[in-house]
């Protein structure tokens, strides 16, 4: 929301916080007598004030400390209900019983005749003067959506409850034109949220002396209107390219009839801006093709649909089987245009905004559509690939005449640091590459291995944006029926005309027929290696454990059932498995994927991987003597614990914990550290 300056308003502002600074206090400056001072929470006396005076002197005795006096020491014109109390000897606080009313000045004074305990007389020169705001707006703004808009809805909100008088409002430009105003209260759905002291004056008082008392309820009815919040649109669209503002003549009335709005309101609104368009460009991609989009500075009419397109637009020379869209203050045409050609689009007089405003400008646009980028993209850029399985890898592209192709063989150690070096491909950390480029280049000093594969592809017969596809095959750059991890890089050069810059893709591939299993126990790590093929067992299959700078932490070889045990430690961040003509890299650690065991609705809990997981399999079963106590009564609890181990269930003995007890808030109100005995209880 922007909010519309209002001197007044400002200058209230700075007065208050002087006020503040000055800790509220008003002291007898319109008088002589300084035996008095008054104290109050603003400049301006809200509906929570409370005025408290305070007596150079002892004025009241200390038996009256507390007490409401028969006769006030004070007086107050007009008069104002409320009671006076004594705080101290020598200080004592009116609090009103009744709002104040707007608008008005109070004057203070001390009764005459008042004395303090010696007999003195205290304060008879004292004299100070409060205000009540005045009524009227307190608030005025657009929403940031209908800046420049034919039809502001300007919110107004005002410190009583208001009658709708669509007579005292009207808009009005700096050349004298004038537009009628219709006027409507805000309901809840608008979503006009105003600060509370903003509001209506009665209903503050009244939410002061209700308990539990609720500004703003967004679960209440959404229709229900807000008699305070007014919202003022004009009767129809203000002409563009001028200043115009809002006027509301006095004269303004509150709902309760007592009250009247006497001085003219001023909204400054600025200038309409006109409805033309703004933008044409073009866009042509692979699979999404060649669209023209034409951006316009304001939504476009509801009529204006796809169906009812073309006679709102023509494009010219003709293109058949053309589509379009309507995307608010975007409308896209989208269609097989030919590259090079340049092409007009006419807009029909009859085009209207939203408002039904008619277009402004020159309703005649050229545009032409360039080649596609060249382009080469690869199905994955990180993945596993079935050794066995269909040993393919399509490489699609378009605009190139040629491809070449360089694979590299990751040693299996080094597995790890070429996954951790490839997550910068199209992982934009620092969110500073193009949309339209959103991967880097992996250079290849950074994955290290053995140039396996180095080769060009001739794209014989590639035309201007024809997709191409080219099947890579495995066997022919890897070797038949072998594995492992593959560093591809696929570069092309562009057909002329279509750009001078190599284009390239890159993926880091496991082409790999080993299958893991593995668990983790609370002291070690249990692994199951197997055939994706066959599904047998892989047996002597070597097994490397490396940490988070991948070095070596332990070692084993699979069994003949292919499993393997090796002690846990919360330094393992990786797993590689080595044969000699396959290898495969897994991430374990905090970053390994798990597989989830309540799709498979069973209770399982993973331990975190960190020393101090032994716990994380354990359950608790908690109880108590009774379901409810009075306060002050002794909560009598039992519980008994269980650790999850492989041969079952076993009592969690000496284990150290801390019981909690909430309240129905949700807030500790006691805890407390317990060890649990032989039985886990």
């Amino acid at each position: 929301m922007i909010q519309i300056p209002d001197p007044s308003m400002f200058q209230n502002a700075r007065v208050f916080f002087g006020t503040l600074v000055a800790c509220a206090v008003i002291p007898a400056a319109l008088a002589a007598d300084k035996d008095v001072e008054l104290l109050t929470d603003a400049e301006f006396l809200q509906p929570t004030s409370t005025l408290e005076f305070r007596f150079a002197s002892a004025v009241a005795a200390k038996d009256d400390v507390g007490t409401v006096p028969a006769v006030a020491p004070i007086e107050i014109e007009p008069a104002l209900a409320g009671t006076f109390t004594w705080l101290s000897q020598r200080s004592g606080v009116f609090v009103p019983s009744s709002p104040p009313r707007l608008g008005t000045e109070f004057v203070v004074t001390v009764r005459s005749g008042f004395q303090d305990l010696s007999g003195h007389p205290i304060g008879q020169d004292f004299r100070a003067a409060v205000k009540t705001p005045a009524y009227g707006v307190t608030r005025a703004v657009i929403s940031e959506d209908e800046e420049g808009s034919p039809e502001p809805g300007v919110r107004l909100a005002l410190n009583l409850d208001t009658q709708l008088d669509p007579q005292l409002f009207r808009f009005a430009s700096q050349t004298g034109e004038l537009v009628s105003a219709d006027v409507r209260y805000a309901k809840v759905s608008d979503y006009f949220q105003v600060a509370p002291e903003l509001l209506d004056w009665n209903r503050r008082w009244q939410d002061r002396n209700r308990a539990g008392a609720n500004t703003e309820n967004f679960e209440e009815d959404q229709e229900r209107t807000q008699p305070d919040r007014l919202i003022v649109t004009p009767n129809e669209p203000l002409d563009s390219g001028k200043q115009w503002r809002l006027e509301i003549a006095p004269g303004l009335r509150s709902v309760s009839g007592n009250e009247t709005v006497t001085r003219q309101k001023v909204v400054p609104i600025g200038a309409v801006v006109p409805f033309t368009v703004k933008n044409v460009f073009t866009t042509n991609y692979p699979h999404s093709g060649k669209t023209v989009t034409i951006e316009f500075s304001r939504e476009l009419a509801p009529d204006v649909t796809a169906e009812s397109a073309g006679h709102f637009f023509q494009v010219e020379p003709a293109v058949d089987h053309l589509s379009y869209e309507n995307d608010n203050d975007q409308f896209r045409i989208s269609g097989p245009f030919a590259v090079g050609q340049t092409y007009q689009i006419k807009f029909s007089p009859e085009l209207v905004d939203k408002f039904g405003v008619s277009m402004e400008g020159e309703h005649l646009r050229s545009f032409q559509f360039a080649p596609v980028k060249p382009r080469v993209y690869l199905p994955v850029t990180s993945g596993d690939q079935f050794r066995n399985g269909n040993r393919r890898f399509e490489a699609f592209s378009v605009n190139l005449q040629r491809l070449r192709v360089r694979a590299v063989l990751v040693d299996p150690v080094n597995g790890p640091a070429a996954k951790k070096a490839f997550a910068a491909y199209d992982h934009d950390e620092e969110e500073t590459r193009d949309a339209d480029e959103p991967n880097k280049r992996v250079p290849d000093d950074k994955i290290r291995g053995r140039v396996i594969y180095d080769r060009p592809v001739e794209l014989s017969g590639a035309q201007i944006d024809e997709q191409l596809k080219t099947q890579l095959d495995w066997s022919e750059i890897v070797g038949a029926n072998r594995g492992g991890m593959i560093f591809l890089t696929v570069e092309g050069d562009p057909i002329s005309g279509t750009g001078d810059r190599r284009v390239g893709a890159q993926a880091l591939i496991q082409l790999t027929d080993i299958g893991v299993f593995w668990t983790r126990e609370s002291d070690k790590l249990r692994f199951s290696l197997f055939s994706l093929s066959s599904g047998a067992p892989l047996a002597s299959a070597e097994i490397l454990l490396l940490d988070e700078n991948r070095s070596q932490i332990s070692r084993a070889m699979s069994d003949g059932t292919g499993s393997a045990t090796v002690p846990f430690s919360p330094e393992i961040e990786w797993l590689v498995v080595k044969r000699p003509d396959d290898a495969y890299a897994l991430q374990l650690g905090k970053e390994a994927d798990v597989l989830p065991a309540a799709g498979f609705n069973l209770q399982i809990y993973y331990p975190q991987w960190d020393a101090e997981a032994a716990a994380e399999n354990t359950r608790s079963f908690l109880f108590t003597d009774r379901p409810l106590y009075r306060p002050g009564e002794t909560v009598h609890a039992r519980g008994f614990v269980r650790t999850l181990k492989r041969s079952g269930l076993e009592a969690a003995k000496a284990l150290k914990g801390q019981l909690v007890v909430l309240d129905p808030q949700g807030e500790k109100t006691f805890s407390g550290e317990i060890v649990t005995d032989t039985q886990g209880a």
